[in-house]
């Protein structure tokens, strides 16, 4: 079984509209989580691209064994 994450886009903007390139764009879980074996990464991690964007492959959170969520917390490199 191949682990079934969901491809999620993250579209990153600054106050005045503007895409926010290189910026670190983290995604943590708020438990610790297992789905038929696999253990969930707690904390996934990307960077955006020129355009502001950056692709993360998220567990889906309907999957766990309990409902948990995910916080995103991105840090703009300027």
């Amino acid at each position: 079984m191949n682990n079934p994450t969901v491809l999620c886009i993250v579209r990153l903007y600054d106050p005045y509209g503007n895409m926010v390139a290189n910026a670190d764009v983290q995604a943590k879980l708020s438990a610790p989580a297992t789905d038929q074996g696999y253990t969930i990464p707690e904390q996934i991690s990307g960077v955006t691209d020129e355009f502001g964007h950056c692709l993360l492959r998220l567990w889906p959170n309907a999957r766990g064994a309990q409902p948990t969520n995910y916080k995103f917390t991105m840090t703009n490199p300027d």
